[in-house]
């Protein structure tokens, strides 16, 4: 189809529409000059004058892409409809358009233009939604047939250095909203990253109970150990290690009756969670360990049990009371102590 008669929707819309005589008589340039006056337009918003200019652009089938592009992003679905069969072929500017539009919300414009991308292109835009907690254009990509597992590897070279999903960065941002919808359609709950990280895992991070609850009730597992690469080859800890630490006793009930192994070593020191939350001084976090068969003597790589971690005495005094072994530390039970304050209350104790 010859270009003017594609366009003939557009004299109807614009009193300014129409090619001039001169138009013909433009340099390349010139002709430049008014495609980019185009996007400018498009760009801005300002629908009149991006209408007025599209039927003379007249360079070639790649500026009119880029004006898609501009078009795309700015919701002007009308136009995009009409650039669309001159785009075809210029997939950068096609992809650059879809984008464009999801990251901006136009649903309409992005649901158009969809079949005319590759399946890659649509999981970047859902990436990009996912990370920036927008439901909508979430639920919007996912319809259009986005991958919800798709994914971004990042390289330095030969070596992978980032790799992201759309779960895995709803998750580290806390948006559990979305976490929802692509567990819904079938994302994996324990998918990992380029450090052998779970949604679970990096969700720890934000320490939100409700996004444990939606992971953990679509499967994610809480055992799971990342494997950093400055620990090699040990393993790092796992989310109840985490939960443990800082003391979330709600989001470590809910672990533990998800099954998370309460007695599971990190790898680096071969601490357990009782070994963290003695750490930590969270006594009420060490009684529901205890409670769930902690093992109160487990020792570390270096012989340390959680006795020897206990930086407060109501924790020690708790450790105690469930049997912990005072000569458990080859025969020094304040070797590992962390500091002569505490050295002295455990003796008196």
């Amino acid at each position: 189809m010859r270009f003017w008669k594609l366009f003939s929707i557009t004299a109807a819309k614009s009193t300014k529409s129409a090619a001039t005589p001169e138009d013909s008589k433009l340099s390349f340039k010139e002709q430049w000059e008014l495609s980019s006056a185009f996007v400018a337009a498009a760009r801005q918003g300002d629908k009149e004058t991006a209408w007025s200019l599209l039927p003379r652009i007249r360079v070639d089938n790649r500026a009119r892409a880029e004006a898609l592009s501009a078009a795309a992003e700015a919701g002007l679905k009308d136009i995009v409809e009409c650039l669309l069969p001159l785009a075809k072929g210029f997939d950068l500017f096609l992809e650059m358009g879809l984008k464009g539009a999801a990251k901006n919300d136009h649903q309409d414009v992005v649901e158009f233009l969809s079949p005319s991308v590759n399946r890659h292109t649509r999981g970047e835009a859902l990436l990009g939604a996912a990370r920036q907690g927008r439901k909508e254009m979430v639920e919007c990509l996912v319809a259009c047939g986005a991958d919800v597992d798709h994914r971004r590897n990042t390289y330095d070279g030969a070596e992978r250095i980032e790799s992201i999903t759309p779960l895995l960065e709803a998750a580290h941002e806390g948006h559990t909203a979305i976490v929802e919808v692509l567990l819904a359609n079938g994302a994996d709950a324990d998918i990992k990253n380029h450090l052998g990280e779970t949604p679970l895992i990096v969700a720890s991070r934000q320490a939100d109970l409700r996004l444990f609850e939606v992971l953990l009730a679509h499967g994610a597992d809480p055992n799971v150990r990342p494997h950093y690469p400055w620990h090699f080859p040990k393993y790092g800890e796992t989310v109840l290690h985490i939960s443990s630490k800082s003391g979330r006793v709600d989001i470590v009930r809910l672990l533990l009756s998800h099954r998370a192994d309460v007695n599971l070593k990190e790898g680096q020191h071969g601490v357990t969670p009782l070994h963290r939350a003695a750490e930590g001084g969270h006594v009420a976090v060490a009684t529901l360990l205890l409670a769930h068969g902690a093992d109160v003597n487990a020792t570390s790589e270096t012989g340390a049990t959680p006795l020897a971690y206990a930086l407060d005495l109501a924790t020690a005094k708790v450790l105690l009371a469930h049997g912990a072994d005072v000569n458990g530390d080859d025969g020094d039970p304040l070797r590992h102590a962390a500091g002569e304050g505490l050295s002295v209350r455990l003796r008196i104790v």
